[in-house]
C-alpha cells in the first residue's frame, strides 16, 4: 500500500500506488458524506446519489454493462431501490443477484474515510468523463464506465487518469492469482 493519489473502480488501479479499501481508494471524505446528509464537497454529488453509488460498486462485479444502462436510464438513486428490490430487467437481475442484499454503504464509507478516501461518482464535477470517453467510442457494449471510483490523494482524478496505468484484479482470485 503507497500514500501517493490513485483511483480505482472496483478492482482496476490507475495512478500511482493505492491502498487497500472496499473496491480500490483515493481524498477526504467529509463525514456529513459518509452519513448521506450532504454533498460530497463543493459541487460534489449529494450524499443520497453518492450512498446508491457506494451499493452499486459493491453490488456486480465490473463490467456490468447492463447494470450501467440501468443506471444511465433510470438515474443512481432509484436504480440502487429497484436492485435493491430485486425489481430489475433480466440482465441487470443476473449481473447483481448474488450480492444485492449485501449493504456494506456505511461500512465502506467509513473504511474509506479512515484512509483519507472518498467515493467519486460521475455525477461529481471532479469525475474524469475524458478517461472514460473512448469507451463510447470502442463499438463494444460490453465497454462501460465505473458506477463509482474510490480515490485517495491530493490528485484531481481528471489530470491522473490522463497518464496512468491500470492493476486489473478479482474479488474472487483464484488460487493462481493469488500468488
Amino acid at each position: 500500500p503507497g500514500s501517493e493519489g490513485g483511483v480505482t473502480g472496483g478492482a482496476s488501479v490507475a495512478g500511482a500506488a493505492a491502498s487497500e479499501v472496499p473496491g480500490g481508494v483515493a481524498s477526504d471524505l467529509p463525514s456529513e458524506v459518509a452519513s448521506g446528509v450532504t454533498s460530497a464537497g463543493p459541487g460534489g454529488a449529494a450524499g443520497e446519489v453518492l450512498r446508491a453509488r457506494a451499493y452499486l460498486s459493491r453490488v456486480a462485479e465490473p463490467p456490468a454493462a447492463a447494470l450501467i444502462g440501468f443506471v444511465e436510464a433510470v438515474g443512481p438513486v432509484s436504480a440502487a431501490a429497484r436492485v435493491r428490490a430485486g425489481d430489475v430487467p433480466d440482465a441487470v437481475a443476473r449481473e447483481t443477484s448474488a450480492r444485492r442484499c449485501v449493504d456494506s454503504v456505511d461500512a465502506d464509507l467509513t473504511a474509506a474515510r479512515a484512509v483519507g478516501a472518498r467515493l467519486l461518482v460521475p455525477e461529481d464535477p471532479a469525475w474524469p468523463h475524458w478517461a472514460f470517453a473512448s469507451f463510447a467510442l470502442a463499438g463494444s457494449s460490453a465497454l462501460v464506465p465505473p458506477v463509482a471510483l474510490w480515490v485517495r490523494g491530493p490528485l484531481a482524478a481528471e489530470p491522473a487518469t490522463e497518464r496512468s496505468v491500470a492493476v486489473v484484479g478479482s474479488r474472487a482470485a483464484t488460487g493462481y492469482g493469488m500468488h
